[in-house]
């Protein structure tokens, strides 16, 4: 069996490449230096619980989803689709970010 941290720096870099993160918006989320991120995803730092909290709730995944090995999907395309409204969002300045979600608001209440 492969280094536990090697496992875990190998989920850990799967999320994120599914969320469409690079380590440093990753490492931004989570408060950590980018290259401590890097370091986490090669399993050549031993990572405490407390920072893989911080990393999976940047993540917005439960902490459980970095020990399952299993090659089940850790995220799901609905995880995918948020993630991918909130990259919209987050460069836009507040009066967008208003407009935008009522706009998603008006639409939904037609479906």
């Amino acid at each position: 069996m492969e280094n536990l941290y090697i496992l875990i720096g190998k989920r850990v870099r799967e999320i994120r490449t599914k969320l469409n993160l690079t380590q440093e918006e990753l490492a931004d989320k989570a408060e950590l230096h980018p290259s401590y991120i890097g370091q986490v995803e090669r399993g050549s730092k031993k990572v405490s619980i407390e920072t893989l909290q911080k990393i999976t709730n940047a993540l917005n995944v439960p902490l459980k989803s970095i020990f399952d090995f299993s090659n089940k999907p850790c995220v799901t395309e609905k995880d995918l689709l948020v993630a991918g409204l909130f990259g919209i969002l987050k460069n836009r300045n507040l009066k967008d970010r208003k407009f935008l979600i009522d706009i998603i608001r008006r639409i939904s209440k037609r479906l």
